[in-house]
């Protein structure tokens, strides 16, 4: 039975990484478009996840040093992706606001030439 418990324990917390690790790629390649929706869900689940695996090493006597290592491990990537996801966004925000800049700057230097014409 303990055997068993052991097995399972492990398959779960393989699990657990690998779906951390396809959440935080899927967090690094948010299209800047979607990033405001979809951007708390993913955190959200990646919270979940670590704070998931943050009560797995509490709970283990042995590997205690190793869970935790992991457990760092997974908090400095989510940080990576999320600053990459936000910086990626921020130059998207930042490439449309200097885009509606120059489209208002061409609107009223056409304005006035129009005007000096009359």
């Amino acid at each position: 039975m303990l055997k068993h418990l052991i097995i399972f324990f492990l398959f779960s917390n393989a699990m657990a990484e690998e779906s951390f690790f396809e959440l935080t790629s899927q967090l690094k390649l948010l299209k800047p478009e979607n990033y405001i929706e979809q951007n708390l869900e993913l955190e959200k689940r990646l919270e979940d996840l670590i704070e998931s695996k943050n009560k797995n090493c509490i709970g283990i006597k042995q590997d205690r040093t190793q869970c935790v290592l992991e457990l760092k491990s997974m908090k400095l990537y989510l940080i990576k992706a999320s600053y990459d996801a936000r910086e990626n966004y921020l130059d998207y925000i930042h490439e449309k606001r200097k885009s509606a800049l120059k489209e208002e700057k061409e609107k009223l230097v056409k304005e006035i030439n129009l005007s000096k014409r009359r």
